[in-house]
């Protein structure tokens, strides 16, 4: 599989577990504010599993 592949299917896991964790803390009638905080961990965990994958593991 394709480094972009792996890094987006475990940025979206890592926001799915996000958006669940925020969901019950802020409550999930606050949809703005969860969806933001999920968006922005989807963006910083692609980030960080895709350059781990490019400079580490070299796939």
């Amino acid at each position: 599989m394709n480094n972009n592949v792996i890094a987006l299917i475990l940025g979206i896991g890592a926001a799915a577990l996000n958006y669940h964790y925020i969901g019950k803390r802020l409550g999930y009638t606050n949809t703005k504010r969860v969806w933001i905080t999920t968006l922005a961990v989807f963006v910083v965990m692609y980030l960080i599993f895709l350059s781990t994958f490019t400079w580490v593991v070299h796939v």
